[in-house]
C-alpha cells in the first residue's frame, strides 16, 4: 500500500524564522480580513514573519525531510545502507520508499504496516491507498491469477502532445512502427552514406525539440523502453539541432502518438540480477560508438538464453572516448553496464535479496576473453587505465562475464535504429504482454517475427548455402557459388530460385530449415 502526507512542506516549523516584504496586491482578501489592523502597509508593502515552511522557500524541502527522518528514527525506522530514499525498520519486515511525501510500503506482516501507519499519524495527516493503484504518476495493476505486476501511464502521451501543441491527426498519417528513420546498411561497400545535413534551426525549433525530449524521457525510462534510444540520440543533438533533428523529432512524436499506451510487466523470479551489454561500433557521428544495456530480474541457475522480464534499468549512450576496435567498444560498454548494475545489486541487497555472481552477457568473444583472462592481448593504455576495474569484479565473483550469441542479446535493441519489422517484434518482447521465458521473440511469435532475423543472419545464411567458393583473403570480390544448373537461367528466374533457396522457415525448436 501507499501513503501520502498532506501539506508536507506547509506544516513544517522553521528552525529559524524568515522575513520578507509582501505587496498589497499579493495579499488575498481572506488574509486582509483575518489580520485586519495588525497589517501596517508602508508604500503598499507589508513586512511579514514566516514561521512555517512555504512554497518557493529554498530550504523548505530539506527542513521537512529532516523533521520526517528524525521522527521515523525515534521509532526505529532507518535509512538503507546504500540506497537513498529507501527505509527499513530495525526489527520488523517493513520497507518503504520515500519520494518527497509519497510512501510505497513493502511488508509481510499486517501488524508491521499498521505500526508504520500509526507512527506517521502521530505527527502528520496522511492519505492511505490500500490498493496501491497509483504511485509517482505510474498506474500499478496486480494480476493475482497470472502473478504479475503491470505498470502503465495512461494518458501521459496525449498530455505531452497537447503541451507541445502537436496535431496528432497530421503527424499520424500512415503507419508508424519505428520511432526513428531506418537506413538499411549497404553490405559489401567499404563506406556507408554520410550524414551531410548541417543546417541549423531557429531558437523556437530548438526549444520545441528540448521540450519533446524532456517530456517523454521519464515515460520511456519508466514504461515504454522502445522510445528510449531515439530520445537519447535526440538529446545528444539538441544543443546544435539541424533540420534532420527536427524531422527525427516529428517521427518520434508520430510513433509515440501511434503507440500511446505502453505497459511493462514484471513476473515472479528468484530476484537475481541479469545484465545484457552490447555496442554499435562507430555508428554515431565523429567516429563515436553507442552502447546499450538491459537489466532485469531472473534466475541465474536457468538457461540464460531463454529468460526475459520487465526492465529494471536500461541504458543507451555514446561512449565518451574514441576507440580503435570493436572489442574495445564492447569492453567499454560492459564497463558502463557493470557500474550501473553495481548500484542495482546494492539496492536489491538492501531489500533483502542477496546477490550471487551477476551474469553480464555480451556477444563479443574477444572482449569477454580479455575480461575473464582467457585471451591475452596487447592492451592499450586506455583500456588499462579506464576499464580494468571490470576484470577485478569478475575475479572477485561479483560479475560473471558470459558470452552468448548476438541473437540472444537484448541490449542490441538500445544500440542503433532498427527496421519497422524488428520494432514490431521487439515491442512484444520489451513491453506487455510478453512471456518471461521467451528469448528476443525470434521464434515463439511466429513467422512474421522470425523475418526480423533474416537481415541479421543474411550473410551467415548465404555463406552456409554457398559451397565455399571464396578464393582467399586477397580476393576482395564477393563470395560466389560453384557453377550449378540454375546459373544458366535468365537473371530474373535465377533471382527467384536463389530467393527460395535462402528462405528460412521456423520450426518448433527454433532451428533454421532451408526450403
Amino acid at each position: 500500500f501507499s501513503f501520502d502526507i498532506k501539506d508536507f512542506y506547509l506544516n513544517t516549523p522553521l528552525d529559524r524564522r524568515e522575513y520578507m516584504w509582501l505587496a498589497r496586491d499579493q495579499c488575498t482578501a481572506e488574509s486582509l480580513a483575518y489580520f485586519g489592523d495588525r497589517l501596517h502597509f508602508i508604500n503598499d508593502r507589508v513586512f511579514v514573519e514566516v514561521v512555517k515552511g512555504m512554497y518557493s522557500l529554498p530550504h523548505a524541502g530539506r527542513i521537512a525531510q529532516l523533521r520526517l527522518e528524525d521522527h521515523l528514527a525515534e521509532h526505529d525506522y532507518v535509512k538503507a545502507t546504500h540506497t537513498p530514499g529507501l527505509f527499513r525498520h530495525k526489527t520488523r519486515s517493513s520497507f518503504f520508499t520515500l519520494v518527497v511525501d509519497d510512501f510505497l510500503v513493502k511488508y509481510q506482516d499486517p501488524a508491521d504496516a499498521a505500526h508504520l501507519r500509526a507512527t506517521l499519524e502521530m505527527q502528520y495527516e496522511i492519505t492511505v491507498d490500500d490498493t496501491t493503484q497509483r504511485y509517482l504518476g505510474l498506474d500499478i495493476s496486480y494480476d493475482r491469477q497470472a502473478r504479475s505486476i503491470t505498470i502503465t501511464m495512461p494518458g501521459y502521451v496525449e498530455q505531452a502532445l497537447t503541451k507541445l501543441d502537436v496535431d496528432v491527426a497530421t503527424i499520424c498519417r500512415g503507419r508508424h512502427d519505428t520511432p526513428a528513420p531506418y537506413t538499411p546498411p549497404s553490405y559489401g561497400k567499404t563506406e556507408q552514406p554520410p550524414v551531410t545535413d548541417t543546417t541549423g534551426l531557429d531558437p523556437s525549433a530548438q526549444t520545441f525539440i528540448q521540450r519533446a525530449v524532456g517530456l517523454l524521457m521519464y515515460y520511456s525510462r519508466a514504461v515504454d523502453t522502445t522510445l528510449y534510444t531515439t530520445l537519447c540520440r535526440l538529446g545528444s543533438q539538441q544543443a546544435k539541432p539541424t533540420r534532420r533533428t527536427r524531422r527525427d523529432t516529428d517521427k518520434m512524436l508520430a510513433y509515440a502518438a501511434a503507440h500511446p499506451d505502453g505497459a511493462i510487466t514484471f513476473h515472479p523470479s528468484k530476484m537475481q540480477l541479469i545484465v545484457h551489454s552490447d555496442t554499435s561500433h562507430l555508428s554515431e557521428t565523429e567516429a563515436r560508438s553507442r552502447l546499450g544495456g538491459y537489466e532485469f530480474l531472473g534466475n541465474t541457475t536457468d538457461d540464460l538464453t531463454t529468460q526475459n522480464n520487465g526492465s529494471v534499468d536500461h541504458v543507451s549512450g555514446i561512449i565518451d572516448c574514441k576507440v580503435t576496435s570493436a572489442h574495445t567498444d564492447e569492453y567499454a560498454s560492459a564497463f558502463v553496464n557493470a557500474q550501473r548494475a553495481s548500484n542495482t545489486r546494492l539496492t536489491l541487497e538492501d531489500l533483502g535479496y542477496p546477490q550471487g555472481a551477476t551474469p553480464l552477457i555480451m556477444d563479443n568473444a574477444t572482449a569477454q576473453g580479455v575480461i575473464t583472462g582467457s585471451t591475452i592481448e596487447r592492451r592499450s593504455k586506455a583500456v588499462d587505465r579506464r576499464y580494468k576495474w571490470l576484470d577485478e569484479q569478475h575475479r572477485r565473483g561479483i560479475f560473471a562475464v558470459t558470452w552468448l550469441s548476438g541473437k540472444y542479446n537484448l541490449a542490441d535493441f538500445f544500440t542503433k535504429n532498427h527496421s519497422a519489422a524488428h520494432h514490431r517484434a521487439m515491442r512484444k518482447v520489451m513491453l506487455s504482454p510478453h512471456n518471461p521465458h521467451d528469448p528476443k521473440g525470434c521464434v515463439s511469435y511466429g513467422r512474421s517475427t522470425l523475418r526480423t532475423t533474416y537481415r541479421a543472419n543474411a550473410r551467415t545464411t548465404t555463406r552456409r548455402l554457398q559451397h565455399h567458393g571464396h578464393r582467399g583473403a586477397r580476393d576482395q570480390r564477393p563470395l560466389r557459388y560453384h557453377r550449378t544448373p540454375h546459373e544458366s537461367l535468365p537473371s530474373s528466374a535465377r533471382a527467384r530460385v536463389l530467393q527460395r533457396l535462402t528462405r528460412i522457415r521456423p520450426t518448433a525448436e527454433g532451428s533454421d530449415r532451408h526450403g
